[in-house]
């Protein structure tokens, strides 16, 4: 049976948010496509088993209770499913079929929730369908395989996928499978190869389990993102072209092929592919976002803006669309805006470091120095690598209260094991007077060409800020004008000056 398209969404990845300047805000440096951290495609399609019932037999309670779990399961309404076979199994403890759906759905919740309890729950439950069917049925390996090699990605402990391959391949040497069974198990198989990180057995039983069914999605998919991970593009995305002929309604064929297209740099073969996904499935919200990423590529935050928003009204669940509707936002200098999306992702996630980061930017553009300060420990408390905030908490506490500034926290960051260094040991050191400007300026090209207009960006910043704190707001705006100069739209500094100037509707 084809997905339905609740479990298409499961099969979405989600790549992070990266940077990779110093003090950067809001610049994307991977595809957001899914809901699962960094974890591969989930590996759960079409291994129901056959619940068709003779239209003219009379239907038992049991039989309605597992064609409820079956329609429950297909929608991804996971809770739904273990109430459902918890009640069919009062009715008949013996049911293997109750075992297989429920030990499916406390999988998919436990890897949702990142819960081993669950995900092993689950694992017993497929034991228990085995050992009550006599192992007659291959498909009611599929939840058991899918199980421990979701335990390992959840536990970080290989033996669990090797306890998956041991298992699966004395069933894959049984004779006369079906070929749609043995493509399902070897699927099974590649996904813990990949898991494991053995990408050539992984694509073997992927190439395998499509020459013995040429419509496995997930092999279509896993196929791909193998391709793509080893650097060869164009073999990925042709591996997604033929994806996209075998589906052509499928829309997280299109939204995967996006992400590659985007990654490659062909934002216009992105767009039209994020666009067929959300024209397919008018609720896939992760085609809407990444739409919306391709726009923030381009500057163009209002159309980023919309699509943000339409994703969000299908699912307001979404930290990162929250997050990055704020950053589009800020752009756009609509500061009250973007303060409540930064706070309404926080709601969702609240010990994510840069969410706290993100507002704590925010907070300092909106003069509320001393809430910004706090956010800027928050991040720092929950993410001890971002020394690069020290600066900015500095000036956050130092413009709360410039009557009384305490530069001692500053240059404590200067000593110990864990003191700054580099370009950001160099800003606090202007910032507590110990560089003037010229040193500052000549620092921007210390460690590499690349970043000396990042650099320059942030300097005339900081001079700014420094300048406000001694009174000269002639020289801070000179300052802050020579930041936007650099064009250097990707970092909080830069929007910093736009804001200290007042200059967004330029």
């Amino acid at each position: 049976m084809p997905p339905s398209s609740q479990v298409l969404r499961d099969y979405c990845r989600l790549g992070c948010v990266r940077s990779n300047r110093p003090l950067l805000l809001g610049c994307l440096g991977a595809i957001l496509a899914g809901w699962l951290g960094s974890a591969p495609v989930q590996a759960q399609i079409s291994f129901r088993p056959n619940l068709q019932f003779d239209k003219n037999s009379p239907k038992t309670a049991a039989d309605l209770a597992r064609a409820e779990a079956d329609a429950a399961y297909q929608l991804g309404d996971y809770s739904k499913v273990v109430e459902v076979t918890n009640r069919l199994l009062q009715i008949d403890p013996t049911d293997h079929v109750a075992y297989h759906f429920r030990a499916s759905a406390q999988i998919e919740l436990g890897r949702n929730a990142g819960s081993t309890k669950l995900i092993r729950d689950g694992i017993a439950d497929s034991r228990q369908a085995l050992g009550l069917a006599g192992n007659r049925y291959v498909w009611l390996y599929l939840p058991y395989l899918y199980g421990m090699t979701s335990l390992s990605q959840v536990e970080g402990k290989p033996q669990h996928v090797e306890t998956c391959i041991q298992v699966v391949t004395p069933v894959l040497d049984r004779p006369l499978l079906q070929p749609s069974d043995k493509a399902q198990l070897l699927y099974q198989r590649g996904y813990a190869y990949r898991t494991k990180g053995d990408s050539q057995p992984a694509l073997a039983d992927f190439n395998e389990a499509l020459r013995l069914a040429p419509d496995h999605l997930g092999s279509h998919l896993q196929r791909a993102e193998l391709h793509a991970a080893s650097g060869d593009t164009k073999t990925a995305l042709a591996s997604y072209d033929r994806a996209a002929e075998t589906f052509p309604n499928v829309a997280v064929v299109f939204n995967d092929r996006g992400a590659l297209r985007r990654s490659s740099g062909n934002l216009d073969g992105a767009i039209a592919d994020f666009t067929r996904a959300v024209q397919i499935d008018p609720r896939f919200s992760m085609g809407y976002l990444n739409r919306a990423i391709c726009a923030t590529d381009r500057n163009e935050h209002q159309a980023a803006d919309s699509d943000f928003t339409r994703s969000l009204q299908v699912d307001s669940n979404q930290f990162l669309a929250y997050r990055l509707r704020g950053n589009s936002r800020l752009a756009m200098g609509r500061l009250d805006p973007a303060l409540a999306d930064f706070s309404a992702a926080l709601k969702l996630s609240a010990d994510y470091a840069d969410g706290y980061e993100d507002r704590g930017f925010a907070r300092i553009y909106a003069g509320q120095f001393t809430e910004s300060a706090a956010d800027f420990a928050k991040a720092r408390e929950l993410n001890p690598h971002l020394t690069r905030l020290a600066p900015w908490q500095a000036i956050a506490a130092w413009r709360a209260n410039p009557a009384a500034i305490d530069k001692k926290p500053l240059t404590t960051e200067l000593d110990g094991p864990k003191a700054l260094q580099g370009w950001n040991a160099h800003v606090a050191k202007f910032l507590l007077g110990d560089e003037d400007s010229q040193a500052l300026l000549a620092a921007t090209s210390e460690q590499s060409p690349n970043s000396t207009i990042d650099r320059t960006c942030e300097a005339h910043y900081f001079m700014g800020q420094k300048a406000l704190l001694d009174g000269n707001t002639d020289a801070a705006a000179e300052h802050f004008r020579e930041c936007v100069k650099t064009a250097a739209t990707h970092l909080a500094a830069y929007r910093g000056a736009r804001y200290e100037l007042k200059d967004f509707k330029k």
